[in-house]
């Protein structure tokens, strides 16, 4: 979408692709940092529950973000940017976000029990079962965008965890507890 406007200060397409690619995250880090550096924790947790405050309607009743603390985080976010970084590079780095949410400490809580979960999804997903297998690769295209977001906390992943989740609990209840291994995972443990 941006490259008519940036065509003219580039020698080729793949040149400004990896401009623009690497820009985000790099700016994704930056603003992340700046936000630590320059904003209060929020005084209740709202990068790691976005999806539940971005319920429709919720920001118009007492239940609202706004309501409750008397904050916009987003509205922050934007100040924030235009004080001291480029409104136009707004990405606000996942890496860092929990910590806004529950302090340094709450940090590493958050980022070790994602690794567990992670870690033990992987684990199914290696093994064949159906949970490994249907959260698993969103798990890792979250991983993949944890630099620049918190994937699985914005409203958009929630149809997805949602339907995957409820096909999980639909296939184990209905389906023998059986899931055949894939022929590669296999092979490599008979070490052929």
């Amino acid at each position: 979408r941006s490259w008519r406007y940036y065509e003219d200060k580039f020698d080729s397409y793949a040149e400004f692709t990896v401009w623009r690619i690497t820009g985000y995250y790099t700016t994704a880090h930056n603003n992340g940092a700046m936000a630590l550096q320059t904003q209060r924790p929020y005084p209740l947790p709202y990068s790691t529950l976005r999806s539940f405050w971005s319920i429709p309607g919720l920001a118009q009743t007492p239940l609202g973000y706004r309501q409750l603390t008397g904050l916009d985080p987003t509205r922050q976010h934007e100040a924030m940017l235009e004080r001291y970084g480029t409104p136009e590079l707004n990405n606000e780095g996942g890496l860092f976000q929990p910590a806004l949410d529950y302090g340094v400490a709450g940090l590493l809580l958050f980022w070790f029990g994602c690794g567990f979960v992670a870690t033990r999804l992987f684990a199914g997903y290696l093994a064949g079962t159906l949970a490994g297998l249907t959260m698993y690769p969103l798990v890792f295209l979250a991983i993949l965008e944890t630099p620049r977001f918190l994937y699985l906390c914005y409203p958009r992943a929630l149809p997805g965890i949602a339907t995957l989740l409820v096909v999980a609990w639909l296939a184990s209840r209905l389906a023998p507890r059986t899931v055949t291994q894939p022929s590669l995972l296999l092979a490599a443990r008979r070490g052929t």
